[in-house]
């Protein structure tokens, strides 16, 4: 969980960190077009705006305006094409804490959004490939899988999402058996004979504040659990029905952080619980104002103005960066191929060096110069001497059978 001091600390560190990064990137091509220098080979492009002029970046409250129309359009798209909600609660999940790490001048929300949605149904188990996906949402399919990495590293690699609708459903069930068992002690009465339909209301009303409340800084804020209760509570209004015994009986039954002696007894946490859900409540104001569609068009179009170009691979300076990249990655292929080559070349003079020292120690004992007519046999050395005595000239058949007779008397 954030406080919401450290979600702005954090999302004004990175506005500012990419407006430094559009600065430098046009001084640079500033500097390369004042130099007559081409940027590359074919690549007449220059960055939009001009390196010259002020960085006119978007506001940051102009930024979670457009990134709160994405987690919308996830929410749309997920609902078309029959997502669980898990799915939809962990893409938006997934869209906050990413831009958590990055700015919208960074990376563009909109292809951000397909590949939450894509990574999303991989994570819960939903997974559809990114070719049938982006047929249906009718999008590019690099656009999703070129961003698949830079989300997960924007996520550090944590794909576990706790969502408010399970802790709802699970809020709902144990109301439903409390309310309806005789002996569950229920002080309601109107809340013991609250007809199925009224349930129903107020579960419907309930999931749609979530869905309100997923819209907003909520999900970094507060628990799950707590989103579902704030998440029960507005629907329980919305159909006319008293949540205030349940919520005692939750907070009566809520387990002390770490073990801690109950100071104040189930009343102080009752209180708690109460201050925490009307905190809860703002967010759900908030996240329910419906999207200025024609405010968020002018917003899109002023962020394309002033990007990032060094993650844009539309732009030049991606280009050129993308080519030094690409020389440097050959530079190192080659420097590794001379280096097996070199380790290669060692080994084989090593190994010729321990031959030739071989040969060497073996010419301490070699035979005797065979003399012109000496037999033939005797330039052998497989065959064991020792110490027998044999006649100069005499024929190696002769020898042979000789010794042959020798063993057989």
């Amino acid at each position: 969980m954030f406080t919401p001091e450290k979600l702005e600390e954090l999302r004004t560190q990175n506005r500012a960190r990419s407006i430094e990064t559009i600065k430098r990137v046009r001084a640079e091509a500033n500097a390369t077009e004042s130099s007559g220098a081409p940027d590359g080979p074919g690549d007449t492009a220059r960055e939009p705006g001009g390196s010259e002029q002020r960085v006119k970046a978007i506001k940051l409250e102009d930024e979670l305006k457009l990134l709160k129309y994405y987690q919308t359009r996830i929410q749309h798209i997920c609902r078309g094409m029959s997502f669980p909600v898990k799915v939809q609660a962990t893409a938006i999940s997934f869209l906050k804490r990413f831009y958590l790490s990055f700015s919208s001048l960074d990376h563009d929300p909109k292809n951000i959004m397909l590949t939450v949605i894509y990574l999303a149904g991989k994570a819960e188990e939903s997974y559809i490939s990114a070719e049938e996906f982006c047929r249906v949402v009718k999008q590019d399919q690099q656009a999703v899988l070129r961003n698949e990495l830079a989300v997960l590293q924007g996520l550090k690699f944590d794909l576990v999402v706790y969502n408010p609708y399970r802790p709802l459903e699970g809020f709902f069930q144990d109301l439903e058996e409390w309310r309806t068992d005789p002996e569950g002690g229920c002080p309601d009465a109107q809340l013991q004979k609250a007809e199925a339909a009224h349930i129903t209301k107020a579960k419907q009303a309930a999931k749609a504040a979530v869905d309100a409340l997923m819209l907003t800084d909520a999900p970094l804020l507060f628990s799950p659990g707590q989103i579902a209760l704030a998440a029960l509570r507005s629907g329980f209004r919305a159909a006319e029905l008293s949540s205030a015994s349940y919520l005692a009986r939750v907070a009566k039954q809520a387990p002390q952080a770490g073990g801690a002696a109950d100071a104040g007894g189930p009343e102080a946490r009752l209180e708690q619980l109460k201050a925490a859900l009307a905190s809860i409540d703002v967010f759900g104001a908030a996240g329910a104002k419906p999207v200025n569609d024609d405010e968020v068009r002018k917003i899109d179009r002023r962020l394309k103005a002033c990007h990032n170009p060094l993650l844009d691979p539309e732009s030049a300076a991606y280009k050129r960066a993308q080519q030094q990249q690409d020389k440097e990655q050959r530079h190192n292929r080659e420097l590794k191929v001379q280096a097996r080559h070199a380790a290669t070349q060692a080994a084989e003079a090593q190994l010729l060096g321990m031959s030739a020292h071989v040969t060497q120690a073996n010419g301490q004992h070699a035979l005797p110069t065979i003399s012109e007519g000496q037999p033939a046999a005797l330039a052998e050395p497989a065959a064991d001497l020792g110490s027998m005595d044999v006649p100069e000239g005499q024929p190696a058949k002769r020898r042979k059978s000789e010794d042959q007779k020798g063993l057989l008397h």
